[in-house]
């Protein structure tokens, strides 16, 4: 089982990018801001997940390959976004992550993996959960 490192974002004291959506996406950064840690650790939990799922990953001939992957991950960009469904509030983040590629392995760049990570807070539920995972090469 791998287990991944978030790091900072490559760039001597570079923030991640910020989005905004809709005009709610400035109350959802509201909320992810005041409510940072467990969202981190549900996108944390999800990229570990993600990348041990043996239907998503593995080390055959297809990408991604676990061996390339460096351990290490960062969040080079998140948007915000809030809506309204039937009375219903939901304050959603997409953490738009990149797993990095291992050194000396045949990955052509450091960018190896891309994951969006949507993580959503409903109103009617009291609770953060993860409601995607999307991948990309990088």
């Amino acid at each position: 089982m791998l287990t991944m490192t978030r790091v900072d974002l490559p760039g001597e004291g570079t923030p991640p990018a910020t989005e905004f959506i809709n005009e709610g996406g400035y109350v959802a950064f509201e909320y992810f801001q005041q409510h940072s840690e467990p969202a981190l650790q549900l996108v944390h939990a999800a990229i570990e997940n993600y990348v041990n799922d043996d239907s998503l990953t593995g080390d055959d001939d297809y990408f991604p390959r676990r061996s390339e992957l460096s351990r290490e991950y960062y969040t080079y960009e998140t948007a915000y976004a809030q809506y309204v469904v039937e009375g219903v509030t939901f304050n959603v983040a997409n953490y738009r992550c990149c797993c990095t590629a291992a050194p000396g392995t045949s990955a052509e760049k450091p960018n190896y993996l891309g994951l969006d990570v949507s993580v959503e807070f409903r109103s009617d539920r009291g609770q953060m959960s993860v409601t995607g995972v999307d991948s990309s090469a990088m």
